[in-house]
């Protein structure tokens, strides 16, 4: 079984992290781990992690007081699950990345919130740090609680989504793994961008990566829990993906740190705009 036992859940007490709350209780309740929320008020300090200045603003009142409302999401939200409530007031990446550090985190959950243009941008400042600087696996949604969402806490359908490279592999078992703990289908599915060079013998190349993984965790390949399918050469491989995901009524995607990249060496565009679309949460690791 895949050992989850830290779950680091950042909250801002708004209604996308109510409503991330059922996904995070599944997980937790499934593997018996531990949610450490965390709050990160901004009161008194910068926006930029780089400068820093004393205000009289009292830190510790304000973190007391955060820390309360914690309690009180953990009990309504998460009930009967094992929490720790954490408050540190600071710029919150910064905070979040610490914290995962400290309580040994396996998973972080981020409910992304989404302002129409100015969503990646968002996911920019937030979330892709995170996704950036840790290789911890990091679940996120960007459509709850909005009426188009589609999903189910426990995933019974799985979609992984990889471009062949360096972390199709570890996306590819982690996918499997998961599947065959909550008894999820998994499809994965090779995806590139328009212009993006093609390994020659793609679908082999895919099918190896798969058979691997399979090994990796001990598991049975079966046509009936697993399949291959191409998707290359898109123009817009976000929009297909979700096309596919609501195909195949996916509860949950999992992709690649680089996958479906943009043209620079990061977490690129191309993979933004899949958390952006996807109906339904995504888990990259």
């Amino acid at each position: 079984m895949m050992l989850i036992r830290n779950i680091l859940f950042p909250i801002d007490f708004s209604d996308r992290s109510y409503a991330a709350a059922p996904f995070i209780h599944a997980l937790a309740k499934f593997y018996d781990a531990r949610v450490i929320l965390v709050h990160a008020p901004e009161a008194g300090t910068p926006r930029f992690p780089e400068s820093a200045y004393v205000t009289g603003v009292c830190y510790e009142a304000i973190e007391s007081s955060s820390r309360n409302r914690l309690r009180e999401f953990a009990a309504s939200a998460l009930p009967k699950l094992n929490t720790m409530c954490v408050a540190s007031v600071g710029y919150p990446p910064g905070v979040i990345v610490s914290e995962a550090a400290i309580y040994g985190a396996d998973l972080i959950a981020m409910p992304t919130h989404g302002y129409g243009g100015f969503r990646q941008l968002l996911l920019g400042s937030v979330t892709a740090r995170v996704l950036r600087e840790l290789r911890i696996p990091v679940w996120t949604d960007a459509h709850t609680p909005e009426a188009s969402h589609r999903a189910h806490p426990q995933p019974r359908r799985i979609l992984a989504a990889v471009d062949l490279g360096a972390e199709s592999s570890r996306a590819t078992e982690f996918a499997l793994q998961l599947g065959r703990d909550t008894g999820a289908e998994v499809e994965v599915v090779h995806a590139v961008a328009e212009g993006v060079m093609v390994p020659t013998a793609a679908g082999a190349r895919l099918q190896k990566i798969l058979e691997n993984a399979a090994s990796a965790q001990a598991l049975q390949i079966e046509q009936s829990t697993s399949g291959v399918d191409l998707i290359m050469g898109d123009p817009n491989p976000a929009a297909r993906l979700r096309d596919l995901a609501l195909r195949r009524r996916a509860d949950l995607m999992v992709i690649g740190r680089g996958a479906i990249r943009g043209g620079l060496d990061r977490f690129g565009a191309h993979a933004y705009e899949i958390v952006r679309e996807s109906p339904c949460p995504v888990i990259s690791v």
